[in-house]
């Protein structure tokens, strides 16, 4: 027991007799006459300079610490930055007790004013990947290093940025501070963080493992850390782990946004302003395969549920989703600034455009492939507007997103529509097919509070196609054709009674004493090109009057110009038939009376002229209980008995197209000749389509 004793003393004497041979040597040691072998050596390994500007110094207290103040790392070659990575000031303070059994323990890094910058080339070519690289090596570099423990870090002040000059991309982080404490914890570390990303603050804070952790294949990593950002805020719970093929997490994300639309900066999309939002869902990660299951988002009354996958491993992200939502609502998807959306502020005012030019997310759309299959039990349009039964299958594949098929329920009737936006293209297109059918606008307009006073029904088509980024380039670009066409319907005498007078005069030849107005019919066909839709057929059928109509309407400065001339049925009512111009912005129209109009009315009242409408008021009497519409079968007849032919057995909507495009120019001619006056008779008119400036409602 004695030698065993004397032997212990013995080698503790030697253990101690080594601390301090190696404590003084440390303190002896002159760093400044490294500086250059310091410097030679990492320009040796990377093919860059590395440059130590001011003071180094080694401090000998109870820990060893080495400082050294202006280190600035080169940047490549052919970037105009001169420096890739500089730190004002850096410590490090070593543990030293570890250094004599040969493990290197940092007690403490700090880092003051670092500033690292990241680059890529118009070629691609990126400034972190260094000149003394070689395919040999490539093997090496996939490695990750292994570094040493750290107890403490400090940052200050420090700003990463990154820019890509082929793709015209900017990234800035800034770090006011950062710190990280993992003394007495064996697995994790306390972490505190506050910066900003894109100009946009942010905090974390919560814990995470120690880093030589996540560096060790198998080692698990735990995390739980809480971001804060634009009243937005995120914890991510679960643990991490490196393993042979890559990293491999088990994570739970609970997150809240008051105002999705802040976070937009954070991602580079803009997004909707919607919140108050909550977000759960568990995250998974292979390798490179992002996976999100029980994902459930919830805003006002709405919902969004499922499970989603992000594939990295191919030359571009492929996204698969299916998703559900029993209720969506617009007015929540949009948030408290959809009504400004729908007219920008401009200048403190608002611009009175329906179609913005608010930028569509067609950029987020070209960064990806993928399918989702989306199901909705009730998209709220508006209060009592609502789409039931919902299913989309959505399809993206080398920049063309395809929407085959959407359909729904719409007032007991039913909707599809088909869309294919080619992103890839500049600016994008996008190719528009919807049909409607037996849409009962009557309880539509009973749903939305609106009135009980109307009911009927109709089915609508629409082929249109569009360019542009924004909803107002769309318009402006738009072509194609529309069609609509309305059954038998009614709208009561109060409702009628209270209308303006204007209004009520104009529906005055139409009305049944105290039955109100029936409908047999309307059809209205245009013509879309450049966002101009024109009139190709306009016609509508009550007991009492028939109605033809021409002109347009202008998408492109969103400005109605339309003359509605109608033709009573009964003698009597013949000087009530005035016709009426529907003019100005789509936002707020006026119905005034066409003094032209009026004159040619009278003509038609004497009979001066043979009228199309004249003929067909008797041949929609006639019609009125067939199996076609009554309308649509008036302007097949009209149009075959003009020597254009017709086909009134077709759809039951259609009708040769070309004998209706002359229907209602031969109306317009006819009426311009009797009155002598040359051309389409619209000299005398006003200029309605545009004011001084162009812009609609002034």
């Amino acid at each position: 027991m004695r030698r065993l004793k004397l032997a212990a003393g013995v080698l503790i004497a030697i253990v101690a007799a080594l601390v301090v041979a190696v404590y003084v040597a440390l303190s002896q040691l002159d760093l400044d006459a490294y500086r250059e072998t310091f410097e030679a050596r990492v320009e040796a390994a990377t093919g860059r300079k590395l440059v130590i500007d001011g003071p180094m110094d080694l401090n000998m207290d109870f820990t060893p610490s080495v400082t050294a103040e202006n280190v600035r790392f080169a940047n490549a070659d052919w970037s105009r930055q001169d420096h890739m990575a500089s730190v004002r000031r850096f410590e490090l303070e070593l543990a030293l007790w570890p250094l004599v059994t040969g493990e290197v323990r940092v007690s403490r890094l700090i880092l003051v004013e670092p500033t690292v910058r990241l680059e890529v080339a118009e070629d691609g070519r990126a400034n972190w990947v260094f000149a003394k690289d070689h395919p040999a090596s490539a093997a090496k570099r996939r490695r990750l290093p292994q570094i040493p423990a750290i107890e403490r870090i400090r940052i200050e002040g420090g700003k990463v940025s990154y820019r890509d000059l082929g793709r015209g991309r900017r990234i800035m982080l800034m770090l006011d501070r950062a710190a990280s404490d993992a003394r007495g914890a064996a697995r994790a570390a306390d972490v505190e963080v506050e910066g900003s990303y894109q100009g946009v603050a942010f905090d974390v804070s919560g814990r995470f493992g120690a880093l030589p952790g996540l560096l060790s294949e198998g080692a698990p990593f735990p995390v739980d850390l809480t971001a804060s950002a634009a009243d937005s805020r995120i914890r991510v719970t679960g643990e991490m782990a490196r393993t042979g093929e890559g990293i491999e997490a088990e994570l739970t994300l609970d997150g809240a946004s008051e105002n999705l639309a802040r976070l937009g900066p954070l991602l580079g999309w803009e997004l909707p302003g919607m919140g108050p939002l909550t977000v759960k869902s568990q995250l998974s990660v292979q390798r490179e395969s992002y996976r999100l299951s029980g994902f459930r988002a919830d805003v006002g009354e709405s919902d969004l549920s499922g499970e989603a996958t992000v594939e990295m491993d191919g030359e571009r992200p492929r996204v698969s989703a299916d998703l559900t939502s029993a209720v969506m609502d617009v007015a929540d998807l949009s948030g408290p600034t959809a009504s400004r959306d729908a007219a920008e502020v401009e200048g403190g005012e608002t611009s009175g455009y329906i179609f913005t030019e608010k930028p569509l997310p067609f950029a987020a759309l070209r960064g990806f492939d993928g399918e989702a299959e989306i199901k909705i039990g009730t998209l709220r349009l508006a209060d009592g507007l609502d789409l039931s039964s919902l299913k989309a299958q959505i399809v993206a594949e080398d920049g063309e997103v395809s929407v085959q098929p959407l359909s729904g329920q719409l007032g007991q009737g039913t909707i599809e529509l088909g869309a294919v936006m080619d992103v890839a293209r500049t600016p994008p297109q996008v190719t528009l097919n919807a049909t409607a059918e037996k849409i009962d606008y009557g309880r539509l307009l009973v749903d939305m509070g609106i009135t009980d006073q109307v009911s009927g029904t109709v089915r609508a088509e629409a082929h249109l196609r569009g360019t542009g980024n924004s909803p107002r380039a769309l318009a402006a670009s738009l072509a194609g054709q529309s069609k609509l066409v309305a059954d038998e319907g009614r709208i009561s005498e109060a409702l009628i009674a209270t209308a303006s007078a204007g209004v009520a005069d104009a529906l005055a030849p139409w009305r049944e004493s105290e039955e109100g107005m029936r409908l047999n019919c309307v059809v209205a066909r245009f013509d879309v090109a450049e966002g101009i839709m024109s009139s190709r057929a306009l016609l509508a059928d009550t007991q009492s009057a028939t109605l033809g109509g021409d002109g347009r309407i202008s998408l492109a400065d969103e400005r109605f110009d339309l003359r509605l001339v109608p033709q009573a049925k009964q003698a009597s009512l013949m000087s009530l038939a005035i016709p009426m111009r529907v003019t100005g912005p789509l936002r707020d129209p006026a119905l005034t009376p066409d003094t032209l109009g009026a004159a040619k009315a009278g003509a038609l009242a004497i009979g001066t002229i043979v009228n199309p409408l004249t003929a067909l008021g008797v041949i929609l009497i006639d019609s009125a209980t067939a199996e076609q519409n009554p309308c649509v079968a008036a302007l097949d007849k009209a149009a075959r008995q003009r020597g254009h032919g017709g086909d009134a057995a077709g759809s039951g909507d259609g009708g040769t197209e070309e004998g209706l495009k002359g229907f209602l120019e031969g109306l317009s001619k006819s009426i311009d000749k009797q009155l002598g006056v040359e051309g389409n008779g619209r000299e005398e008119d006003p200029a309605v389509l545009q004011d001084g400036d162009g812009a609609p409602g002034q």
